[in-house]
């Protein structure tokens, strides 16, 4: 005969257990928060949403502009949510332990480029790299013929002049530079 009232308390341990595991797997990012804030400041925003939600967040504080007001009424909504409310699709966030790493996403660059057959078989293209959000031409930006593995920098204007052979049918060009 089994006797319950020995076995009960361990059952009830193991709920409860079970339970706190379970809800501390949840994913930071999935966490759901409610909170109304007025003229608060970001960073005052982003320590609100981290203690509803119990971890905490990192971040270079130079890319964020920290004393910007903000206006948000959040109601169970996830944290993914919120952060795509406050930074519009310019941030990405990653789950790091108890941490979600905020990171600027990467600008992208706009190489303007045109090509002119030259004498003796050689082809050069020529262009400038823009940054895409604000219109700034950037000089020391690597281009480079991705098959042949030919390369030149953007001059401190953003020019740059790159000379192909023409026995090649199509060529294609990357583009990079540090931070972008």
């Amino acid at each position: 005969m089994v006797k319950w009232n020995r076995i009960w308390p361990g059952c009830i341990i193991l709920v409860l257990l079970f339970c706190t595991l379970s809800s501390s797997a949840q994913r930071i990012l999935d966490r759901r928060v409610s909170f109304n804030v007025n003229r608060q400041r970001l960073d005052d925003v982003l320590a609100i949403v981290s203690n509803k939600a119990n971890f905490s967040f990192s971040y270079n504080s130079n890319i964020l502009k920290r004393d910007s007001l903000v206006n948000l009424s959040i109601d169970n909504k996830t944290v993914r949510q919120v952060l795509d409310l406050l930074f519009n699709g310019n941030y990405e966030y990653k789950e790091s332990g108890n941490y979600v790493i905020l990171r600027r996403v990467s600008l992208q660059l706009t190489t303007v480029t045109k090509t002119t057959p030259a004498e003796e078989k050689i082809y050069t293209i020529s262009g400038y790299v823009v940054n895409s959000e604000t219109g700034e031409r950037l000089s020391n930006v690597s281009i480079y013929e991705t098959n042949h593995l030919t390369s030149t920098l953007t001059d401190e204007n953003g020019n740059f002049t790159l000379k192909l052979k023409d026995k090649y049918q199509t060529s294609s060009l990357a583009v990079s530079r540090d931070t972008y």
